[in-house]
């Protein structure tokens, strides 16, 4: 990839799009390495599809597994959840737990997994339910012994699609997972949690996806009622944020920044890109303390800053103990800011050759 960027850069001056030739280039590079080969597809109605749920410990299986016959639902299915789990006390209280009455469950006190879940699909079965979702023990902290017992438990149930919870907190570690996965059940899809937030998440993804393994994603427990089949194209672009798709903004945090580093109050980033004076060196000062009185939404977005009234003004001049003159002043002074960055981007994207930018944004 760093080869194919180089021979762009290395074009005649005059050529043009340089910028959007080194973005497609690394679209194509990542998209290769993160596409599974094969999509994870939601059950299409049919009569009674059995999904059988999988995990270690500590993953969130139950509550996936709760928040997947949920979701189904509201597809316009007739789930039904069946706890097969004999080895937990309480497996069947936080099964119908996490189903939040949505749902109907099925278990009982039989000892045997295999045949309590038997039961539970002959009875859904009977009672018209078009997709039973089986949840199994999840007593396992070593992926290998869980899938060597549930491939003996699939064997009994027969299943349509057999899911693999996996926690993306573990990072490329996911890989030696997915792939001792995919060569023990050839139906199976994996459900990666926890991908918001999570600077493994990423890692986790790549790795299900160098396994060659379809995937869904999902936020851990309640925090998202959504699940997305994960296709790696529209992943790749919203990781890159196409500078040509979606405009930059200037915000106050920007500008906060860049007072803090060039009055020293940063002492980490203390140098200075130009001489200033005394007075502007004041300024900056007074504008970083009134900015420390700002929320985080106002000085990451703009429109904040557009619609601000003036008690909120008030506010803020009165927290930082400065004049509100001053404060508008600052805002004043931000709007300007504003305005000369907006043109040097308008600048760049009409310019014809911008390699430095796209690498850059890149």
């Amino acid at each position: 990839m760093e080869r194919k960027c180089q021979d762009i850069i290395n074009l005649p001056a005059a050529s043009s799009n340089k910028g959007k030739q080194i973005y497609e280039i690394i679209l194509t590079e990542l998209v290769s390495k993160l596409d599974p080969g094969k999509p994870a597809l939601f059950r299409g109605k049919r009569e009674s599809s059995i999904v059988m749920f999988i995990g270690l410990r500590g993953v969130g299986k139950t509550k996936t597994c709760a928040k997947y016959a949920r979701y189904h639902r509201k597809k316009g299915f007739r789930p039904a959840l069946v706890c097969a789990d004999t080895f937990s006390t309480n497996a069947f209280l936080r099964l119908n737990k996490a189903a939040k009455d949505e749902v109907p469950v099925y278990g009982s006190y039989t000892a045997d997994p295999a045949e309590l879940a038997a039961e539970g699909i002959a009875k859904f079965k009977n009672d018209k339910r078009d997709l039973i979702i089986v949840d199994t023990s999840d007593r396992h902290q070593q992926y290998s012994t869980l899938f060597e017992e549930m491939r003996l438990l699939s064997q009994s149930m027969n299943p349509d699609l057999v899911i693999y919870v996996m926690d993306s907190s573990i990072g490329q570690a996911a890989f030696d997972q997915a792939q001792a996965f995919k060569q023990s059940f050839t139906l199976g899809v994996i459900i990666v949690t926890n991908i918001h937030g999570n600077s493994q998440a990423c890692g986790a993804i790549s790795a299900v996806a160098a396994a060659k393994c379809p995937m869904i994603l999902t936020e851990t427990g309640d925090k998202s009622e959504e699940f997305e089949a994960f296709e790696a194209e529209p992943f790749v672009r919203r990781l890159l944020e196409n500078p040509w798709d979606k405009p930059l903004e200037y915000t106050l945090r920007i500008m906060y920044n860049h007072y803090r580093r060039e009055s020293g109050l940063d002492r980490q980033l203390f140098f200075h890109t130009r001489h200033y004076s005394k007075l502007d060196l004041e300024k900056f000062r007074r504008y970083t303390i009134i900015m420390d009185s700002m929320t985080d939404e106002e000085l990451d977005k703009p429109n904040k800053v557009k619609q601000m009234s003036l008690e909120r003004l008030m506010e803020i001049a009165e927290a930082s103990k400065v004049d509100a003159r001053q404060v508008l002043q600052m805002l004043k002074t931000y709007k300007m800011k504003t305005k000369s960055f907006m043109d040097l981007e308008m600048k760049i994207r009409n310019e014809s050759a911008r390699p430095r930018y796209a690498v850059l944004t890149s």
